[in-house]
């Protein structure tokens, strides 16, 4: 027979044993999501209209947009302008002056000064404004839209 101070001695350990457990469970939880990598950030690319947005990258000072046609017609590029921290705006070369059918897959890029973006593994949010005009329309039309990514 178990004596009645080993047994109290054992009821104490045993409910404050649970208790310092959960503590250290929920700290640790705490700590890997308060220092989780920069890379469990997900890429998104989001547009408004007028075109799809499948994937953006960046790399060095480009931010890379992969683009779809999807106004269900041709279009004309007019203007690409990507902007980075609300203050540092590029605007893209390869894209601008292109037609592109309708469905057409193109990727657009946007070159920044040097050291405008953060380092390798940091995330960077682009916004950016398409101006298209479409096939027999005379006036253009913006599309604007914004990039998730780590920087590679």
């Amino acid at each position: 027979m178990i004596s009645k101070k080993a047994q109290s001695s054992f009821e104490f350990l045993t409910t404050y044993g649970w208790a310092l457990m959960i503590m250290v469970v929920m700290f640790g939880a705490l700590v890997y999501y308060l220092n989780a990598p920069s890379s469990a950030v997900q890429p998104s690319c989001t547009i408004v209209e007028a075109f799809g947005c499948r994937d953006s990258q960046v790399q060095g000072n480009t931010v890379s947009l992969a683009l779809t046609n999807i106004v269900g017609t041709g279009i004309m590029v007019n203007n690409l302008e990507c902007v980075y921290d609300g203050v540092h705006t590029s605007t893209s070369s390869n894209a601008t002056g292109v037609h592109y059918d309708a469905g057409q897959k193109f990727v657009a890029t946007c070159d920044f000064a040097a050291g405008t973006l953060p380092s390798k593994g940091s995330t960077v949010k682009v916004n950016f404004n398409i101006k298209y005009t479409k096939d027999g329309y005379k006036y253009p039309a913006v599309a604007q839209g914004s990039s998730v990514s780590t920087a590679k």
